[in-house]
Parts: C-alpha cells; structure tokens; sequence
C-alpha cells in the first residue's frame, strides 16, 4: 500500500495543515503518512515558535504515523535547497511512494511545466532572467518576471500557459518540490492539494488563517482561545510550552547574540559565509554597530537585490557558522540520516520495515550515533545540535543545552503520550 509523504515546518500547526494531512491520506489511500519537518529554525531564517518535539507532537496527533527531522543546513536555506533535502530525504526512506503538498494553483500539470522550464533552464528563458536579474530584481523577482515573458514569448506547453504562478508563496515551493523530483530522478509520485484560506502574506483571523497570520496574533499576545485557525490538538501544546516558558520563541532575541558574534568577525571572515557575496561583507560589517535590533538590522541591509529572508537566512548562517564550503558539501552529498522525532503505533510497524531497506540510517537515539557515525554524518547533525542549543538559549525561560542527547522521539499511543 502507498505511503504518502510530507514536507513541512508546522509552525504552528494550523486548520489548513490538519486539512491537508487528512487529504493526503484520503486521496492516496496511504497506510501511512510520513512528515519531514523543520527542526529549531525555519525556511525564513527564524527560530521556530516551539520546539521540534512539541511540532512532532501536533503532527502525531493531526495523522502523522512518523516526524523525521529535515537537517538544519537544509531546512534554514532557500526554497529549492528546502525542498531538494526533503525530497532526497523522503526518497531515501526506500518506503515512500507519493509526495504530497498544498499549491494555491491545485492543478498538478502546470506546476510541473514550470518546473520542468525551471530544471532544464532552456535558453530563451536564461536570456530573460539575466535581463531581469540586470534590471537589479532580487533572484525570485527577476525568476517569476522571467518565466512570465517566457510564457508570453510561447516557451511553454499551450495547455499549461499559466502567468504569474510564481508569484504565490505555496505555488513556488510546490514548483520546488517538482524540480526537485527532476534532479533528484525521484520514483516519488506528486500530488497537489489546494490550498484553502488566506495566503501566506495575508493577515487576519479566519478558520484557515495562514501560519504567518497566527504568529502575528501570537506576537501580539492575543490569547490563543481567540485564535480560529488553529486546531484544538495545537491550542493545547502551545499553551502547554507556553506555561513552561519554552515559547514563543522569537527572532527579537537573536539580536545581541548576532551583533555580539559579528563583532568578533572581519570582512574575510563574513566573506566565507554562506550566501554573502557581491560584497554584502562589506554592508554587514558597516551597518551592524549602529543598529538596535535585528529588524532594524536587516531592513538596514536589505536591498532591492537582497531581500530581507534572504539577509534573515544569512544572520542566522553567522551565528551558526554556516559557511559555502560546507554548504557545497552537503548539497553535494544530501541529507545523510533519517533523525526521528516522533512516531504513532502503525509509524512503529513502518519504521521496523524501513529500517532494513532506507538509503540512509535511521537515528532513534543520538547517543547510539557511535554504531554509524561517518565524518560527514558528525558534521551535519552537528548544526543540528547547534540550531537546537540556540533554540533553547532565546526561549522566554532559556533552557538546558544538550536537549538532542536528552529527549526521545515522542510516542503517541491510541490518543495519549
């Protein structure tokens, strides 16, 4: 039977996600859904509003069978590398068949003209995007002007001629995952559900508010019995992690740590990290004394080319420690392990057959990483580590370091913990 995967940050789980897992399931006739999620900091370059074991924990109880962790140096990067290691990562369990995402467009056939433009880089449509990206566009600007006017210009199928797809945030990360199926040469079998609701950047309360919308509401403190779009399983948790001072975490905290961390580094220094080029060293350096927060900060370094996730992304790179050599590495390599973080009764039973045919190990306990621990394995679970020990250091009550090496992957049993 099929077992349909996922890939997501939950962050928080709303009414949309649950809608989409139940879907997934339903549409594919699944035995099992398996989820990829972020683990302490997001797509966006910003820590997550709880923990990863609390969002294991609400996609348990949403349907999930399994929670795997999708690597820090893939999870924080842009929305191709995002979905490039979630991909290779779910290809790599050597059980998943299908891959399932939401899209505002929810017709499969157009995504996947724009991603097949998008791997094959015909030309014509390389012309027009160096022509945008010279108009001083950032990347996904000049991207989306570009596949428009090629399009226009007859470069796509007829049937699948669709203008501004690239312009809504679930549609690009949809045309991502395609891509990625492309490069990857995925056996995956992809599945669009529409997206229901409001859109990423909209705000305001509704049954299917966006995520972006919930933690606008959360930062503005309104209580979270208020909140429509969350589910009663995710209420729940939040104001469990919320009690114990474990959230919401919140990038405003980030601040000293990254002035304090750039005030130990020189422009070569900057020069190595990832995705810092074009001498944007040079602007970092120059503007981080004079700056009080950290969205004083990147609005200060932003520019027109650079957008501000892009410069959120790269604040987060510094502190970590990020830097293109060992992207270049990983990104060669992929993701080399399957980190668990949570895990339902049938996920047991999944978990037991994947463990004798996935690509890549299956880590249950850090602790019993001695028994497959390769230099390259040491090296990526180790910003993992880092991205959690930071996690907890910013929560409103900063907690203990160490938490990978203490906590298990959540067991959720017939209803109950």
């Amino acid at each position: 039977m099929p077992i349909v995967g996922i890939i997501a940050e939950y962050n928080p789980l709303h009414n949309g996600h649950l809608h989409h897992i139940k879907t997934s399931r339903r549409l594919t006739g699944a035995r099992g859904v398996i989820c990829v999620i972020s683990g302490s900091f997001t797509q966006r370059g910003e820590p997550a509003l709880v923990n990863k074991w609390a969002r294991a924990e609400m996609a348990l109880k949403a349907g999930a069978d399994l929670v795997f962790e999708l690597p820090f140096v893939f999870a924080a990067r842009s929305a191709y590398h995002f979905a490039r290691g979630g991909v290779s990562l779910l290809q790599r369990t050597g059980i998943t068949t299908h891959l399932s995402f939401g899209s505002e467009l929810g017709e499969i056939k157009p995504l996947q003209e724009v991603a097949r433009i998008l791997h094959q880089e015909p030309p014509e449509f390389v012309h027009l995007l160096k022509t945008q990206l010279r108009k001083g566009n950032s990347y996904p600007q000049a991207r989306s002007n570009a596949l428009d006017e090629y399009i226009h210009a007859g470069g796509a199928i007829p049937c699948c001629c669709r203008h501004g797809i690239l312009s809504l945030p679930n549609n690009i990360l949809a045309v991502e995952y395609l891509r990625a199926l492309l490069a990857e040469e995925s056996t995956l079998i992809p599945i669009t559900i529409p997206r229901l609701g409001q859109g990423y950047h909209q705000l305001g309360d509704a049954e299917f508010a966006s995520a972006t919308a919930i933690r606008n509401e959360i930062e503005n403190m309104r209580p979270l019995a208020e909140i429509k779009g969350l589910p009663a399983i995710t209420r729940e948790i939040l104001a469990r992690e919320f009690t114990t001072g474990s959230g919401p975490v919140s990038s405003h905290s980030m601040f000293h740590l990254i002035r304090y961390s750039l005030s130990r580094m020189s422009t070569d220094d900057l020069r190595q990290i990832y995705d810092v080029s074009e001498g944007l060293e040079n602007r970092i350096h120059k503007l981080a004394p004079v700056c009080n927060s950290r969205d004083e900060l990147i609005t200060s370094i932003k520019t027109r080319r650079y957008s501000y996730t892009r410069i959120s992304r790269i604040l987060l790179y510094i502190l970590l420690n990020f830097t293109k050599d060992v992207a270049a590495i990983f990104d060669t390599n992929g993701p080399q392990y399957l980190r668990l973080l949570g895990f339902s009764p049938q996920g047991q039973k999944i978990l037991h057959d994947m463990k004798a045919i996935s690509a890549v190990p299956v880590v249950t306990k850090t602790g019993n990483l001695r028994h497959y621990k390769t230099p390259l394995i040491s090296q990526m679970m180790a910003y993992d580590f880092l991205a959690t020990d930071l996690h907890a250091l910013i929560q409103p009550y900063p907690g203990r370091g160490g938490l990978d090496f203490l906590r298990s992957p959540v067991q959720y049993r017939d209803g109950s913990l």
